[in-house]
């Protein structure tokens, strides 16, 4: 009976869980398939009444016929302008820079996880000690650093204060499982005659797949919804990223069933992403 009742409980949990996570997505598609004379209506509309596609249509610049003839042949707005080039350039910098952390990050991983060395323990804790400061306390520093180089308002920056911030977390998750994988196949291998880069890449790379592929989704969500670096070094410049460009959205004349379909369209890189790389983790 105790067991019955705690794997209730368990579902319940997971229930909850479910519903706290999806229930702001799904408010976001729900606003963006209404207009507004709807989605004020009392009571409120927890199903849309008559969906409707016009403010995804709106942003992609894909117009219905109606709306080619009241807008006298051109259909678009301010937002879709912010969202589209925002999208770009979040593309344009997490994937490159998580590709880049994860390969620095898997030797400096294994580095961590699987050799011994004079102030390992040292090194290992300012990779974290790294992780504790806000962003918002060395902001300033990079963007006057920044500012001398040329480098605000640049993708290369972003790339730069990316890099800096990721790859000693991903370091750190990486050693970690590194350091669990099993030593007899490693071993083997070296006895054989492979050489450490060869036990690496021939063989610890293979069993670490999971784990690598692990940390590239964590640096590719990371670089691609960061907010307080970007918002600082690109916003109001062409190399503004999605985020710093959906808050700019609240500063304008901007609908709020059409800000819901921008932030419904900010998710879609993000859901596929995890959906073709899930079996792999």
């Amino acid at each position: 009976m105790p067991s019955h009742r705690n794997q209730v409980f368990l579902y319940i949990l997971v229930i909850v869980v479910a519903v706290w996570t999806v229930a702001p997505i799904y408010w976001a598609l729900n606003l963006s398939l209404q207009f507004e004379k709807t989605i004020f209506a009392t009571p409120t509309n927890l199903v849309p009444p008559a969906p409707t596609d016009y403010w995804y249509r709106l942003i992609l610049g894909i117009p219905t016929r109606e709306q080619i003839i009241m807008s006298g042949g051109s259909v678009g707005s301010m937002t879709a302008e912010h969202v589209g080039r925002g999208l770009k350039n979040s593309l344009f910098v997490a994937l490159p820079t998580s590709l880049v952390a994860v390969a620095i990050s898997v030797v400096s991983g294994y580095v961590f996880g699987r050799l011994k060395f004079k102030f390992k323990k040292g090194f290992m804790f300012m990779l974290l000690a790294s992780q504790t400061l806000p962003p918002v306390a060395i902001i300033l520093p990079y963007f006057v650093m920044f500012l001398g180089l040329g480098l605000v308002g640049t993708l290369h920056g972003l790339m730069i204060v990316y890099l800096s911030s990721i790859v000693p977390l991903v370091t750190w998750i990486l050693s970690g499982f590194f350091a669990g994988l099993p030593l007899d196949v490693e071993r083997a291998a070296r006895l054989d005659g492979c050489g450490r880069l060869g036990v690496l890449f021939r063989v610890v790379l293979p069993m670490a797949a999971p784990g690598i592929i692990a940390g590239w989704v964590f640096a590719f969500l990371t670089a691609y919804n960061e907010f307080m670096y970007s918002w600082v070094l690109t916003a109001g410049t062409s190399a503004e990223t999605l985020s710093p460009a959906l808050t700019g959205l609240f500063f304008q004349d901007t609908t709020v069933p059409e800000m819901s379909a921008a932030v419904v369209l900010s998710l879609l890189p993000v859901i596929a992403f995890a959906i073709v790389l899930q079996r792999y983790i």
